[in-house]
């Protein structure tokens, strides 16, 4: 092989095997779960149940008083209430929030701050969690 080729696959290998190694070795956060879930098509969530059903720290609770303070408390209420029937459920406060109410709760807040404001929102929020997580774990 010419050096040119031959030095362009060692070094492709070698950085191939480093991120996979490393994307293994370390534990993904929420957000980064939430952005995998976003990526994977709903036709592969059978095969792959553990993208689809994930939960985080992040409480029903959170979400609620998150949205509450882009939409207002009554405009919030309603619309969990109606999440709540669609989706044959009950929002228990203290529950962890799942992949399909925080995808709700990001369409409520982008319907008035924008797609790209409600995604900083939710990224805040899920980071935030994440963080009283990790302190807590640490100290206990």
């Amino acid at each position: 092989m010419p050096p040119l080729l031959h030095g362009v696959l060692w070094s492709l290998s070698l950085n191939l095997l480093t991120y996979v190694v490393l994307s293994l070795a370390r534990q993904s956060s929420s957000i980064e779960r939430l952005q995998a879930d976003l990526f994977v098509p709903r036709a592969i969530a059978p095969i792959a149940p553990t993208f689809r059903r994930w939960r985080t720290t992040v409480t029903v609770q959170d979400i609620q008083s998150t949205v509450a303070q882009y939409l207002g408390p009554d405009r919030a209420r309603h619309s969990f209430e109606a999440f709540a029937i669609a989706h044959h459920t009950s929002l228990e406060p203290s529950a962890q929030a799942d992949f399909e109410l925080l995808q709700h709760a990001e369409h409520l807040i982008a319907s008035s701050i924008g797609a790209a404001s409600s995604r900083m929102v939710m990224s805040l929020l899920l980071r935030k969690a994440h963080r009283l997580r990790q302190g807590g774990a640490q100290t206990a």
